[in-house]
């Protein structure tokens, strides 16, 4: 099997398909998508922010799984499209639209928060081997104030990105993410404060805000892990995982203490194990 690197080097993905109908699904490929290691396993994992944001820690996957960093429509390196366009259930076309354009059949599925419903999407459309979703968004029983948060938490990123660098202070660039901060690379950070900043993140959460954040879990038969920290201040735990809690009761459930909203910076080594444990 020709490795996922070599046919996207060589610009042809699928049966005669190539990058520019990649791009057309609305997704970054020149940087976003990478691969890492050997074949063993094929992950896709799907960000928010883009590739740096969820490679911390990861490194440990890079012996036995090929990793295709996507960023979701509309975010991180990904294009602009009509933000009427960048619906959910369209960014979950768009994975699926990748997957078959590179001749994947099924994949093994990491989702973070709105990424972590899309992930679920893919695993009742039939997509995915396994998924892990990390504090998966959509999970509350009664609307949380979450979107509010995650506006403030926009604005604080878009005033700090003029004057951010890799000295920024952890602590404040971290505040609604993680709790656990000493040991993140302060140029991860000033990439994910840029990263956030650009993006349109208003206008995203208003749609995610009308959003109905419906999953089919009857449709659902691959094994599924989800991960939340206790600590999470943008999804609190346990109210914005009750409806996950009803739907999908035979999920692998994994509370982490002392964790914030993103593991995948909080305790990174621990993240990777958990997705290992879980493929």
């Amino acid at each position: 099997m020709q490795r996922l690197d070599e046919r996207i080097a060589a610009g042809r993905c699928g049966a005669g398909l190539d990058r520019m109908q990649l791009e057309r699904c609305g997704l970054a490929l020149r940087r976003s998508v990478q691969t890492l290691g050997g074949v063993a396993l094929a992950a896709l994992l799907l960000v928010i922010l883009g590739p740096a944001y969820l490679r911390h820690g990861l490194s440990a996957l890079r012996d036995i799984a090929q990793v295709i960093y996507v960023d979701l429509r509309g975010q991180g390196r990904s294009g602009r499209p009509d933000l009427a366009s960048c619906t959910l259930e369209q960014m979950a076309d768009d994975v699926a639209a990748l997957c078959g354009l590179l001749d994947i059949g099924r994949a093994f599925i990491l989702g973070h928060s709105a990424g972590g419903f899309v992930a679920l999407q893919l695993a009742a459309r039939g997509r995915a081997s396994g998924v892990v979703a990390f504090a998966p968004a959509g999970g509350w029983e009664t609307h949380p104030d979450v979107f509010a948060r995650q506006r403030e938490m926009h604005d604080a990123l878009k005033r700090a990105a003029p004057h951010v660098d890799a000295r920024l202070d952890r602590r404040a660039a971290t505040r609604y993410t993680a709790v656990n901060y000493e040991h993140i690379p302060g140029e991860l950070l000033a990439h994910q404060t840029l990263g956030a900043a650009a993006c349109d993140a208003p206008r995203l959460l208003a749609r995610e805000h009308e959003a109905r954040w419906r999953i089919e879990p009857e449709q659902i038969a691959c094994p599924v892990r989800i991960v939340w920290g206790t600590q999470d201040a943008l999804l609190p735990w346990p109210e914005a995982a009750a409806k996950y809690r009803r739907l999908l009761p035979h999920a692998d459930w994994i509370e982490l203490g002392g964790v914030g909203h993103c593991p995948q910076l909080d305790v990174p080594l621990e993240t990777a194990q958990l997705i290992l444990g879980a493929s």
